[in-house]
């Protein structure tokens, strides 16, 4: 049974539901395939190594707040892929799986200001997980 389980999740993991969408109706898969794209370029490269540091920094105090304020905080990995503008502000953001801790995350990253892309309608992502 725990073996079909694992299964089950890692089918999930890369086909998610397609419910699993942004508020702008952009799927998780799609949203996905173009961070990938985006990361693939010199300048997403360049743009990933300045946002892994932001990040770190912007997301400590957005998940203290999180596993704060969220009861019961599930503590699953997810991943995050975010459009953001020329100016680096988030234009849309899609989380799988959608843990509350993820959600949580994704709404308080939205009132955030990234540091530039190297393009308007530039998808980013971000991997998270937990100790259990």
């Amino acid at each position: 049974m725990i073996c079909a389980a694992v299964l089950l999740l890692a089918a999930l993991a890369e086909n998610p539901p397609e419910s699993s969408q942004s508020a702008k109706g952009v799927r998780f898969s799609e949203a996905l395939a173009q961070a990938k794209s985006d990361l693939a370029t010199p300048e997403g490269r360049d743009h990933d190594r300045v946002l892994s540091t932001f990040l770190r920094e912007q997301d400590a105090a957005v998940l203290t707040g999180c596993f704060r304020s969220t009861p019961a905080p599930d503590k699953g990995p997810f991943e995050l892929v975010f459009l953001l503008d020329r100016q680096g502000g988030v234009v849309d953001a899609v989380v799988w799986p959608e843990t509350n801790i993820g959600v949580c995350l994704k709404d308080g990253l939205k009132a955030k200001t990234f540091p530039a892309p190297p393009r308007d309608s530039y998808w980013a992502q971000e991997r998270m997980s937990f100790g259990r």
